[in-house]
């Protein structure tokens, strides 16, 4: 049942495989200096979240704040698809940098919250299955992608499989009797 559900972030993932790959490349596309700037203000802004807004997260809902992070991950996708220049390309990363900087702890904890003591390692190991399995399809078939279509269109693929996680999640959710 993790599993099936772990599918939401794998998608997510796929987007953040597709980011450390070729946002560095894109920026060059885009004329955008420095070239590590997406990474860079992604990356601060996961610390920035992580540390002001996680331990918050414990005293809501754990589902609340996964919900709008699944949101936020899709539109910074959607966002970098459509950049053209440095402000939209911040933004974007800013935008990612919010969601997915939270979605793992939110839905780690929403998943550990609903499982036996003793089945937690193994649903651990689904959770990290499928993330990784996101993130390595995400930086190896960007490339074809890319190759193929250019950037954007690669982007805004990434950004599509990011928007399904919010709909895949909420259906697998309900099938598999975890919504409380």
């Amino acid at each position: 049942r993790v599993l099936a559900l772990s599918v939401a972030m794998a998608l997510i993932a796929f987007g953040y495989g597709s980011l450390t790959s070729f946002s560095a490349m894109f920026a060059d596309d885009l004329h955008v200096t420095p070239r590590s700037l997406f990474l860079t203000v992604m990356a601060s802004t996961i610390l920035v979240g992580r540390l002001s807004v996680g331990r918050f997260l414990d005293r809501i809902a754990h589902r609340e704040a996964l919900l709008p992070c699944l949101g936020a991950t899709a539109a910074g996708m959607g966002l970098l698809a459509l950049a053209q220049g440095k402000v939209m390309f911040l933004a974007a990363a800013l935008v990612f940098g919010a969601g997915f900087g939270l979605v793992y702890p939110a839905y780690t904890a929403y998943i550990m919250k609903r499982i036996p003591w003793w089945r937690r390692g193994a649903a651990f190991g689904a959770m990290l299955a499928a993330f990784d399995t996101g993130v390595g399809s995400g930086s190896t078939v960007m490339g074809g992608l890319i190759h193929q279509f250019g950037f954007r269109p690669a982007f805004g693929i990434a950004a599509v499989l990011a928007s399904l996680s919010l709909p895949y999640f909420l259906l697998t959710e309900k099938r598999i009797g975890f919504k409380s």
